[in-house]
């Protein structure tokens, strides 16, 4: 997989062994491909593999390059060669160049500033005049690495995507979603204590990740009807690892069956694992008697685990979760990458509160293509006026400019005391035809 170190000195440096940095190349035909897009830094000409690695070199943030010695296309990475993934590229003259680093290189770290002033591997705080990690890194006891991604194994927040409003979930021990600091969280809600034939919800949320704008939702609840229209929910993608393999015909989502974390044995409000949510949307168990929803032989899925969701107090309530389906860029562009979205859907014996899910397509700016593909609503009638679980699935072709899918569920009051709108196995899965 790799050959040849090519070593980097720049003479016009003091201290030429702080500013030098070796890297190993892998085989040609080969480019890298990030965990996130976002760590990719810049895409440049070089003249030279050398000229490109020279420019990497000069920058703290960058770790990775590829080049192709062709079309001299030269781009530079924030990941470490180890944080994302070498694959086949369709030059047969482009590499893939990874900085080495071992903690000789930090030595400095946590000293004052004179110690690394020429360091290419730290920088000085401006708060505490030390020597620190670079920004979006962080020490693990020797070394300044890339912060993670949802999902990943963590000690500290400073571990994890600060920037993505992501932190330490240390129950867990996982990168998780700020729900204190959200990706969506409220700005104002208006939402009459009591709902009687006419109610308006009128409620703003603010994005706060890099990620995603503004999100203005709608809905009108009569005793009939609930009409909710979303626009730009689009959290930062989770790490999900079947996604990050390039797996077909397996769920891509983290936790659409609710069996990651904790679930309710009450009536209290346990918010959804990995997923972004807003409002009072529960994990909860099949054996919460005291609620007493649904319960193990409920008719539903025959391979339901301990958990499902439900809407619990909120009228209206959501989670959502988004992709990124950068490892399939090349399958989806050749316009043969199809989707399936199921779910079981249901709601309480004879009232109408209900559930549904949307899936929908994004390009590399986080802008919908295509057309959004919905399953659901099941109401009580489709039930048999019985409390259960029904399957709905809907395919379709992924948009040929895709980047990212973001799952949105939607679980909706229509009359009685709580909200009734259940779910449980929600999948996403892909196939290339």
């Amino acid at each position: 997989m790799y050959r040849l170190g090519l070593l980097l000195l720049l003479f016009n440096v003091v201290d030429a062994e702080s500013y030098s940095s070796t890297l190993i190349l892998s085989d040609l035909g080969t480019i890298f491909q990030p965990v996130n897009i976002i760590e990719l830094i810049r895409t440049f000409n070089a003249n030279t593999l050398l000229h490109c690695s020279i420019k990497c070199n000069n920058d703290v943030h960058c770790r990775t390059i590829d080049y192709d010695s062709i079309s001299k296309q030269c781009r530079h990475f924030a990941g470490e060669i180890s944080t994302g993934t070498i694959i086949s590229s369709n030059s047969p003259t482009s590499t893939v160049g990874g900085i080495i680093y071992t903690p000789d290189y930090y030595l400095s770290y946590n000293k004052m500033s004179d110690q690394c002033q020429t360091s290419r591997y730290l920088v000085v705080s401006s708060s505490s005049n030390l020597c620190t990690c670079p920004t979006e890194t962080f020490w693990n006891g020797s070394m300044c690495l890339n912060q993670l991604y949802t999902g990943s194994t963590c000690l500290s927040d400073e571990w994890c995507r600060t920037d993505l409003n992501l932190f330490c979930d240390m129950f867990y021990q996982i990168c998780s979603p700020n729900v204190d600091s959200p990706t969506l969280k409220y700005s104002s809600i208006e939402l009459s204590s009591t709902i009687t034939n006419i109610s308006t919800i009128e409620s703003t949320f603010m994005e706060t990740s890099a990620f995603t704008s503004s999100l203005s939702t709608s809905s009108t609840i009569t005793n009939s009807s609930i009409l909710i229209n979303y626009t730009n929910v689009y959290p930062a993608p989770v790490a999900s690892p079947n996604a990050a393999a390039q797996l077909y015909s397996v769920n891509l989502l983290m936790n659409g069956d609710g069996e990651t974390g904790p679930c309710a044995m009450s009536i209290n409000v346990t918010h959804p694992t990995v997923w972004s949510y807003v409002g009072t949307i529960t994990q909860i168990s099949y054996n919460d008697y005291e609620y007493g929803a649904l319960d193990p032989t409920s008719p539903g899925p025959s391979d339901r685990g301990n958990c499902y969701f439900c809407g619990m107090f909120d009228a209206v309530t959501t989670m959502s979760q988004s992709i990124d389906l950068f490892p399939y860029a090349t399958a989806i562009a050749s316009g043969n990458v199809s989707f399936n979205l199921s779910a079981w859907l249901g709601g309480w014996t004879n009232q109408d509160d209900s559930a549904k899910v949307s899936v929908n397509f994004l390009d590399y700016a986080y802008q919908p293509v295509g057309n959004q593909t919905t399953i659901g609503p099941v109401l009580a009638a489709d039930r048999g006026f019985t409390s259960s679980l029904i399957f709905r699935q809907n395919s379709g072709m992924i948009p040929i400019n895709t980047r990212y899918m973001t799952v949105i569920v939607t679980l909706i009051w229509h009359s009685g005391s709580e909200n009734d709108g259940y779910i449980d196995n929600i999948s996403v899965k892909l196939r290339y035809s």
